[in-house]
């Protein structure tokens, strides 16, 4: 036991501490993607066959719509928790997840908007889901490089 508490005090600073908190700008993002996974949501899950209508590219069958709007929902829980959260280390986990998805849905829909149409609405949609996986990872970096603050217990010498 003595062993783990000697690894502990070596591996962190005596007197510091991560803060914890969500950055406004963390849930600044959290508010603004929320009503974009609503609309996809929505769109997908209510009305799979009308994705060439409705969405950035025709997506067949229709139970390939209703399970990436099963994403989006999922999506849409993160982003709410990210709001009511009150500590970092809740929610951090999380983002990896995002950014992921988010690339990667980014990288396969331009694929497939490049072989099939040149939809403006398409292009759009693109460019959103880059921006949105670049947003995501800004708020990564910048969430955990929030430096380290005193504790109460630590003195000042």
């Amino acid at each position: 036991m003595k062993e783990i508490n000697n690894r502990r005090t070596f591996l962190s600073s005596p007197g510091l501490a991560h803060d914890d908190r969500i950055l406004p700008e963390t849930r600044w993002l959290a508010a603004v993607i929320i009503p974009f996974l609503v609309a996809a949501f929505i769109i997908l899950y209510l009305w799979p066959n009308d994705t060439d209508k409705l969405f950035a590219w025709t997506i067949k069958p229709t139970m390939t719509p209703m399970m990436l709007a099963a994403a989006y929902l999922g999506g849409i829980y993160f982003f709410t928790r990210v709001l009511l959260a009150k500590q970092w280390h809740l929610v951090k986990v999380g983002f990896l997840a995002v950014t992921a998805f988010a690339s990667l849905l980014g990288t396969s829909g331009g694929c497939i908007i490049t072989a099939t149409s040149h939809s403006i609405p398409g292009q759009h949609s693109i460019s959103r889901r880059r921006f949105s996986s670049s947003l995501s990872g800004c708020a990564i970096e910048r969430q955990i490089s929030v430096p380290l603050i005193r504790t109460s217990s630590s003195s000042v010498r």
